[in-house]
């Protein structure tokens, strides 16, 4: 399969033209891309490994119902529902996720000053593991 990450980003309703997409993160299961646009609006673009997650309508409409639920449940403590969950950017036609080649790809706004960690290297790390983790399920 041939692609352009910048090409795949242009399908989605992004603020601005892609400018780059770069590939991101050193995840292990689909391939991220950190794009950035005309207008210096961030976006992560994932291209979703299929042969795990092979029903991509259940996948996503999953997704829209967690981070809309979320969303909602941050935005009444009177957090930052654009910094405290994912936003899932939509394709131009509407769809939470595009497919190409055999191939699907969704999108969200990135997150600016967030980081993942692979490991919890200190019991600190540990214990804000925790908490997040805690902090989401108690809000679903």
């Amino acid at each position: 399969m041939s692609f352009r990450a910048e090409d795949i980003a242009k399908l989605f309703a992004l603020d601005g033209e892609p400018m780059i997409a770069v590939p991101f993160g050193c995840g292990h299961i689909n391939d991220t891309y950190f794009v950035e646009t005309s207008r210096a609006r961030k976006y992560i673009l994932q291209r979703v490994n299929s042969d795990i997650f092979n029903d991509m309508d259940g996948l996503m409409n999953n997704i829209i119902l967690v981070t809309g639920h979320i969303r909602q449940k941050v935005a009444e403590a009177g957090g930052d529902p654009l910094r405290e969950c994912l936003t899932v950017v939509d394709t131009k036609d509407g769809q939470h996720y595009v497919r190409v080649d055999n191939a699907f790809w969704r999108c969200y706004i990135y997150i600016d000053n967030a980081i993942t960690m692979q490991t919890a290297e200190t019991p600190e790390l540990f214990r804000a593991a925790g908490k997040a983790f805690g902090m989401f399920q108690r809000q679903l």
